[in-house]
Parts: structure tokens; sequence; C-alpha cells
């Protein structure tokens, strides 16, 4: 069930830091949805959502209770395997991440979908789409190139902006990246092998803001950065909170999703060749006993 809230905003008497509570919704919708992966409102009220396992895009009318289905499952134009993350464009346009179909479309205002670009540049730069600004650049972070061996990640990646239009790509900041070891895993009829999961562990954020502007949330000291292009760096004050130690029953929960069905990419060419895709199966339960406290 989808729903549309409204936000409030109290301030919390310790620290002075605002908090988000949800009230009751002012819409809901009863219709059923198996994995939301992208929502996006539209100026009219209208909402888009895609739904992975389903593989299926839609648009919601909340006033009417309707639900349109837009595109098809496929590779042609118009059309997406494993539809995910929607990202809002000028002028009421939308971004659509296709893992499926290694490729990001665009949703115009009136549902058809057009102009597909891949999400493997020549260089061989993976584009996993994280925000977009009000010009319309993608941002994403760049942490190596389909040429690299494995566990030879390097000890930063890049946050980056990709102009659709000038298909330039430029440096916003560098953050520190940890080296993960790589894992081998193999299940129904499948084999993986990539980088092993660290789950609860402190981990820094991103997002794009509307003026091209970068936010980090730092996960240690917990405090925020603005980070632009031209090396302006704007540093907040560290908030203090209260650590939550990890349970055996969280962990347990967490083994528990993992297992339900993950995303698994799946890639074909090599270079900067681009192709491959992605879709959903069944994963070996995690080890909890190997998890921090």
């Amino acid at each position: 069930m989808l729903a549309v809230g409204v936000f409030t905003f109290p301030c919390n008497a310790q620290n002075g830091v605002p908090q988000t509570k949800l009230t009751t919704p002012e819409a809901s919708l009863a219709e059923p949805f198996s994995a939301v992966a992208g929502l996006r409102e539209l100026s009219d009220g209208r909402v888009l959502v895609s739904d992975r396992l389903e593989q299926a895009l839609r648009i919601v009318v909340f006033g009417s209770g309707t639900v349109e289905e837009i595109g098809n499952t496929g590779q042609g134009p118009g059309e997406y395997r494993m539809p995910g993350e929607l990202l809002a464009l000028p002028g009421d346009s939308t971004l659509l991440v296709d893992l499926g179909n290694m490729r990001m479309t665009i949703v115009t205002p009136d549902g058809r979908l057009e102009g597909s670009e891949s999400l493997v540049r020549p260089e061989g730069i993976f584009m996993f789409p994280s925000g977009v600004d009000e010009k319309g650049r993608i941002f994403f972070d760049v942490t190596g190139t389909m040429s690299m061996t494995p566990g030879s990640l390097p000890d930063s990646f890049a946050i980056v902006a990709f102009d659709r239009a000038t298909q330039t790509i430029d440096t916003v900041g560098l953050l520190p990246q940890e080296q993960i070891n790589q894992v081998s895993t193999r299940g129904e009829g499948f084999s993986f092998r990539g980088p092993g999961m660290a789950p609860f562990q402190p981990a820094d954020a991103w997002a794009a803001g509307p003026d091209g502007r970068v936010a980090v949330a730092r996960g240690v000291d917990y405090h925020v950065e603005w980070l632009a292009q031209g090396g302006e760096r704007v540093v907040g004050p560290v908030v203090e909170y209260e650590p939550v130690r990890l349970t055996d029953e969280d962990k347990e929960a967490w083994a528990d999703r993992m297992s339900q069905g993950a995303a698994v990419m799946v890639m074909s060419g090599g270079g900067g060749g681009g192709g491959g895709g992605g879709r959903t199966m069944n994963v070996p339960r995690p080890d909890v006993d190997e998890m921090a406290s």
C-alpha cells in the first residue's frame, strides 16, 4: 500500500536538532506492490512508482485511486527489464534507472519512455545515478572501471556530475574508501564474485542538492559537509548521539531479508563495451556469526 503523508519538525530538546515525524497520511492506495524501487511525485500530484520484482512502471492517481501501467517488459524502445530508481529531471520529466538493460531512460510528463542511454561509459565507468540537480546533471560515484582486477579498489572514490547534453563528467569531490574483501558464492544455478558485505558498519552517505552541491553525511562523528566543484567545502558541526548496540535479533532479521531475494548484476562484454543486465534470485543466507557487534 502507498500513502502520502504530512511531515512535522519538532525540535530535539537535548541538542536542538530538528526531527522528522510522520503523521496521519493525507491519502492512501490499496493497490499492492511487491518491491517498490522508486517513487517520484509530479507537479500535478500524480506519482510514478517502479516495482522491481513485478518489472512494472506505473502512474498512480491518489484522488481517483487509479493505477496505469506504462511501458512494457523487454529490451526495445519504451521497454525495461528491471525498473529501479526514479529521479526528478527539470520540466516534470523523470530519469528511470533500468539495471536489467543497463541503461537509463527518460519518462516524459505524459508517460512516454524515450531517450535511453547506456549506464556504461566508453571508458568503462559504471553510471549508477544517485541524484539530479536543477540543471538535469546526473550525479553518481566512481569507484573504479570494468578493467579493474578483483581486490584492487582505490583508496578513494569520486563523486561526479554527468552532463547529458555535452557528455562530459566533472568531479565534485573525493571521499575515502575502505578496501572491501572479494567474496565468491554459489546458489541455485548461479555463481557470484564481488565485494563482500559489511552490514551495520558506520559509513558515509551523500546526496546531490538542486544547486549542484553535494551533501556528505559522515557516519563516524555524525556531521554534514557540503562539497562544490572547485574544491569548496563547508563543514557543519558534530551532532551528538547515543550509540545503539547491535543485537542478535537485528542480525537475524537482516540475514532473513538478505536471503529472501537480491538483485544481482550479471555483466556481459568487457572493456568499455557495455552490455549486461540483472535479475532477482535467492542468495545463500549470510552467516550472522561473522558480523561485528
